[in-house]
């Protein structure tokens, strides 16, 4: 079979290191904010970016339908290049992404072979503008990761605890919650019991900007991982929270990880 008449293709160049476009790819909170066409969102119920590892996500169009994937990764070969293998339920198609450092920009290549000639022919259409969308999209959050001075987005949140819970509450963060987090690839600053309040904990993330931070929570707090793991134990223990953000730059933010009184 002439694998011309299975494959769509394209080629851009964007204005961000190959280091930086790869994790875009493989950072679920990131990948959930510019994966698919214009007007898309996502919903990620498990992401495994190693060889083998499953990718199952919900698709919500603008005109709200829904549209369940899943993919497996093949290969991984960071920061050069990535393949998956998108399985069920429609448009069997395996995925490659090569990327190619380009003096500080990077050019990627994408190339989508589908297993039927027919059904590449049928989707073109929708399917080549939907791709050029997607990569709109990813130039559209690298550029927003470039934050004047490099600052970064700070999420300090103060919890106030039930009474008697805070040595339990702590043990359930140092041990579940902030691997678990960390996993996700969320930046965890500091965190740990107040300094003043025999009741009151703190947790400290940093993020590129706004949107970021919604994305990754969303990607998170709706995670299976999540959901299915720690959340209810350790809900258990919180009376209520409040959060609040500030820009900070670089070195402020490195001032306050290692000021961390906690055991991170």
């Amino acid at each position: 079979m002439n694998d011309d008449a299975r494959t769509l293709a394209t080629t851009r160049a964007l204005d961000a290191p190959r280091e930086r476009v790869f994790a875009a790819f493989i950072d679920p909170a990131r990948l959930a904010r510019w994966w698919g066409p214009a007007g898309f969102r996502n919903t990620f119920e498990v992401f495994e970016p190693r060889p083998g590892g499953r990718w199952l996500f919900t698709m919500h169009g603008p005109d709200g339908t829904d549209y369940p994937n899943e993919c497996v990764f093949t290969e991984l070969a960071g920061p050069a290049r990535f393949v998956v293998r998108h399985v069920a339920p429609v448009h069997a198609f395996t995925l490659t992404i090569t990327l190619t450092d380009d003096g500080g920009r990077t050019r990627i290549d994408w190339q989508q072979v589908f297993d039927d000639a027919a059904e590449c022919a049928r989707v073109a259409p929708f399917a080549g503008p939907a791709n050029e969308q997607n990569l709109d999209r990813l130039a559209a959050v690298l550029a927003a990761q470039r934050a004047p001075g490099g600052a970064r987005l700070v999420e300090v949140r103060s919890y106030q605890l039930k009474p008697g819970t805070q040595a339990a509450f702590h043990a359930q963060v140092l041990q579940q919650a902030v691997p678990l987090l960390r996993d996700w690839a969320t930046d965890v600053v500091a965190f740990g019991p107040s300094a003043h309040a025999a009741d009151s904990y703190h947790l400290v993330r940093a993020y590129d900007d706004l949107a970021d931070l919604q994305a990754r929570q969303d990607a998170f707090y709706g995670s299976r991982a999540w959901l299915q793991g720690p959340r209810e134990a350790i809900l258990a223990h919180i009376e209520s929270y409040l959060s609040s953000v500030l820009w900070l730059s670089p070195e402020s933010v490195e001032d306050l990880r290692g000021s961390n009184g906690s055991d991170a």
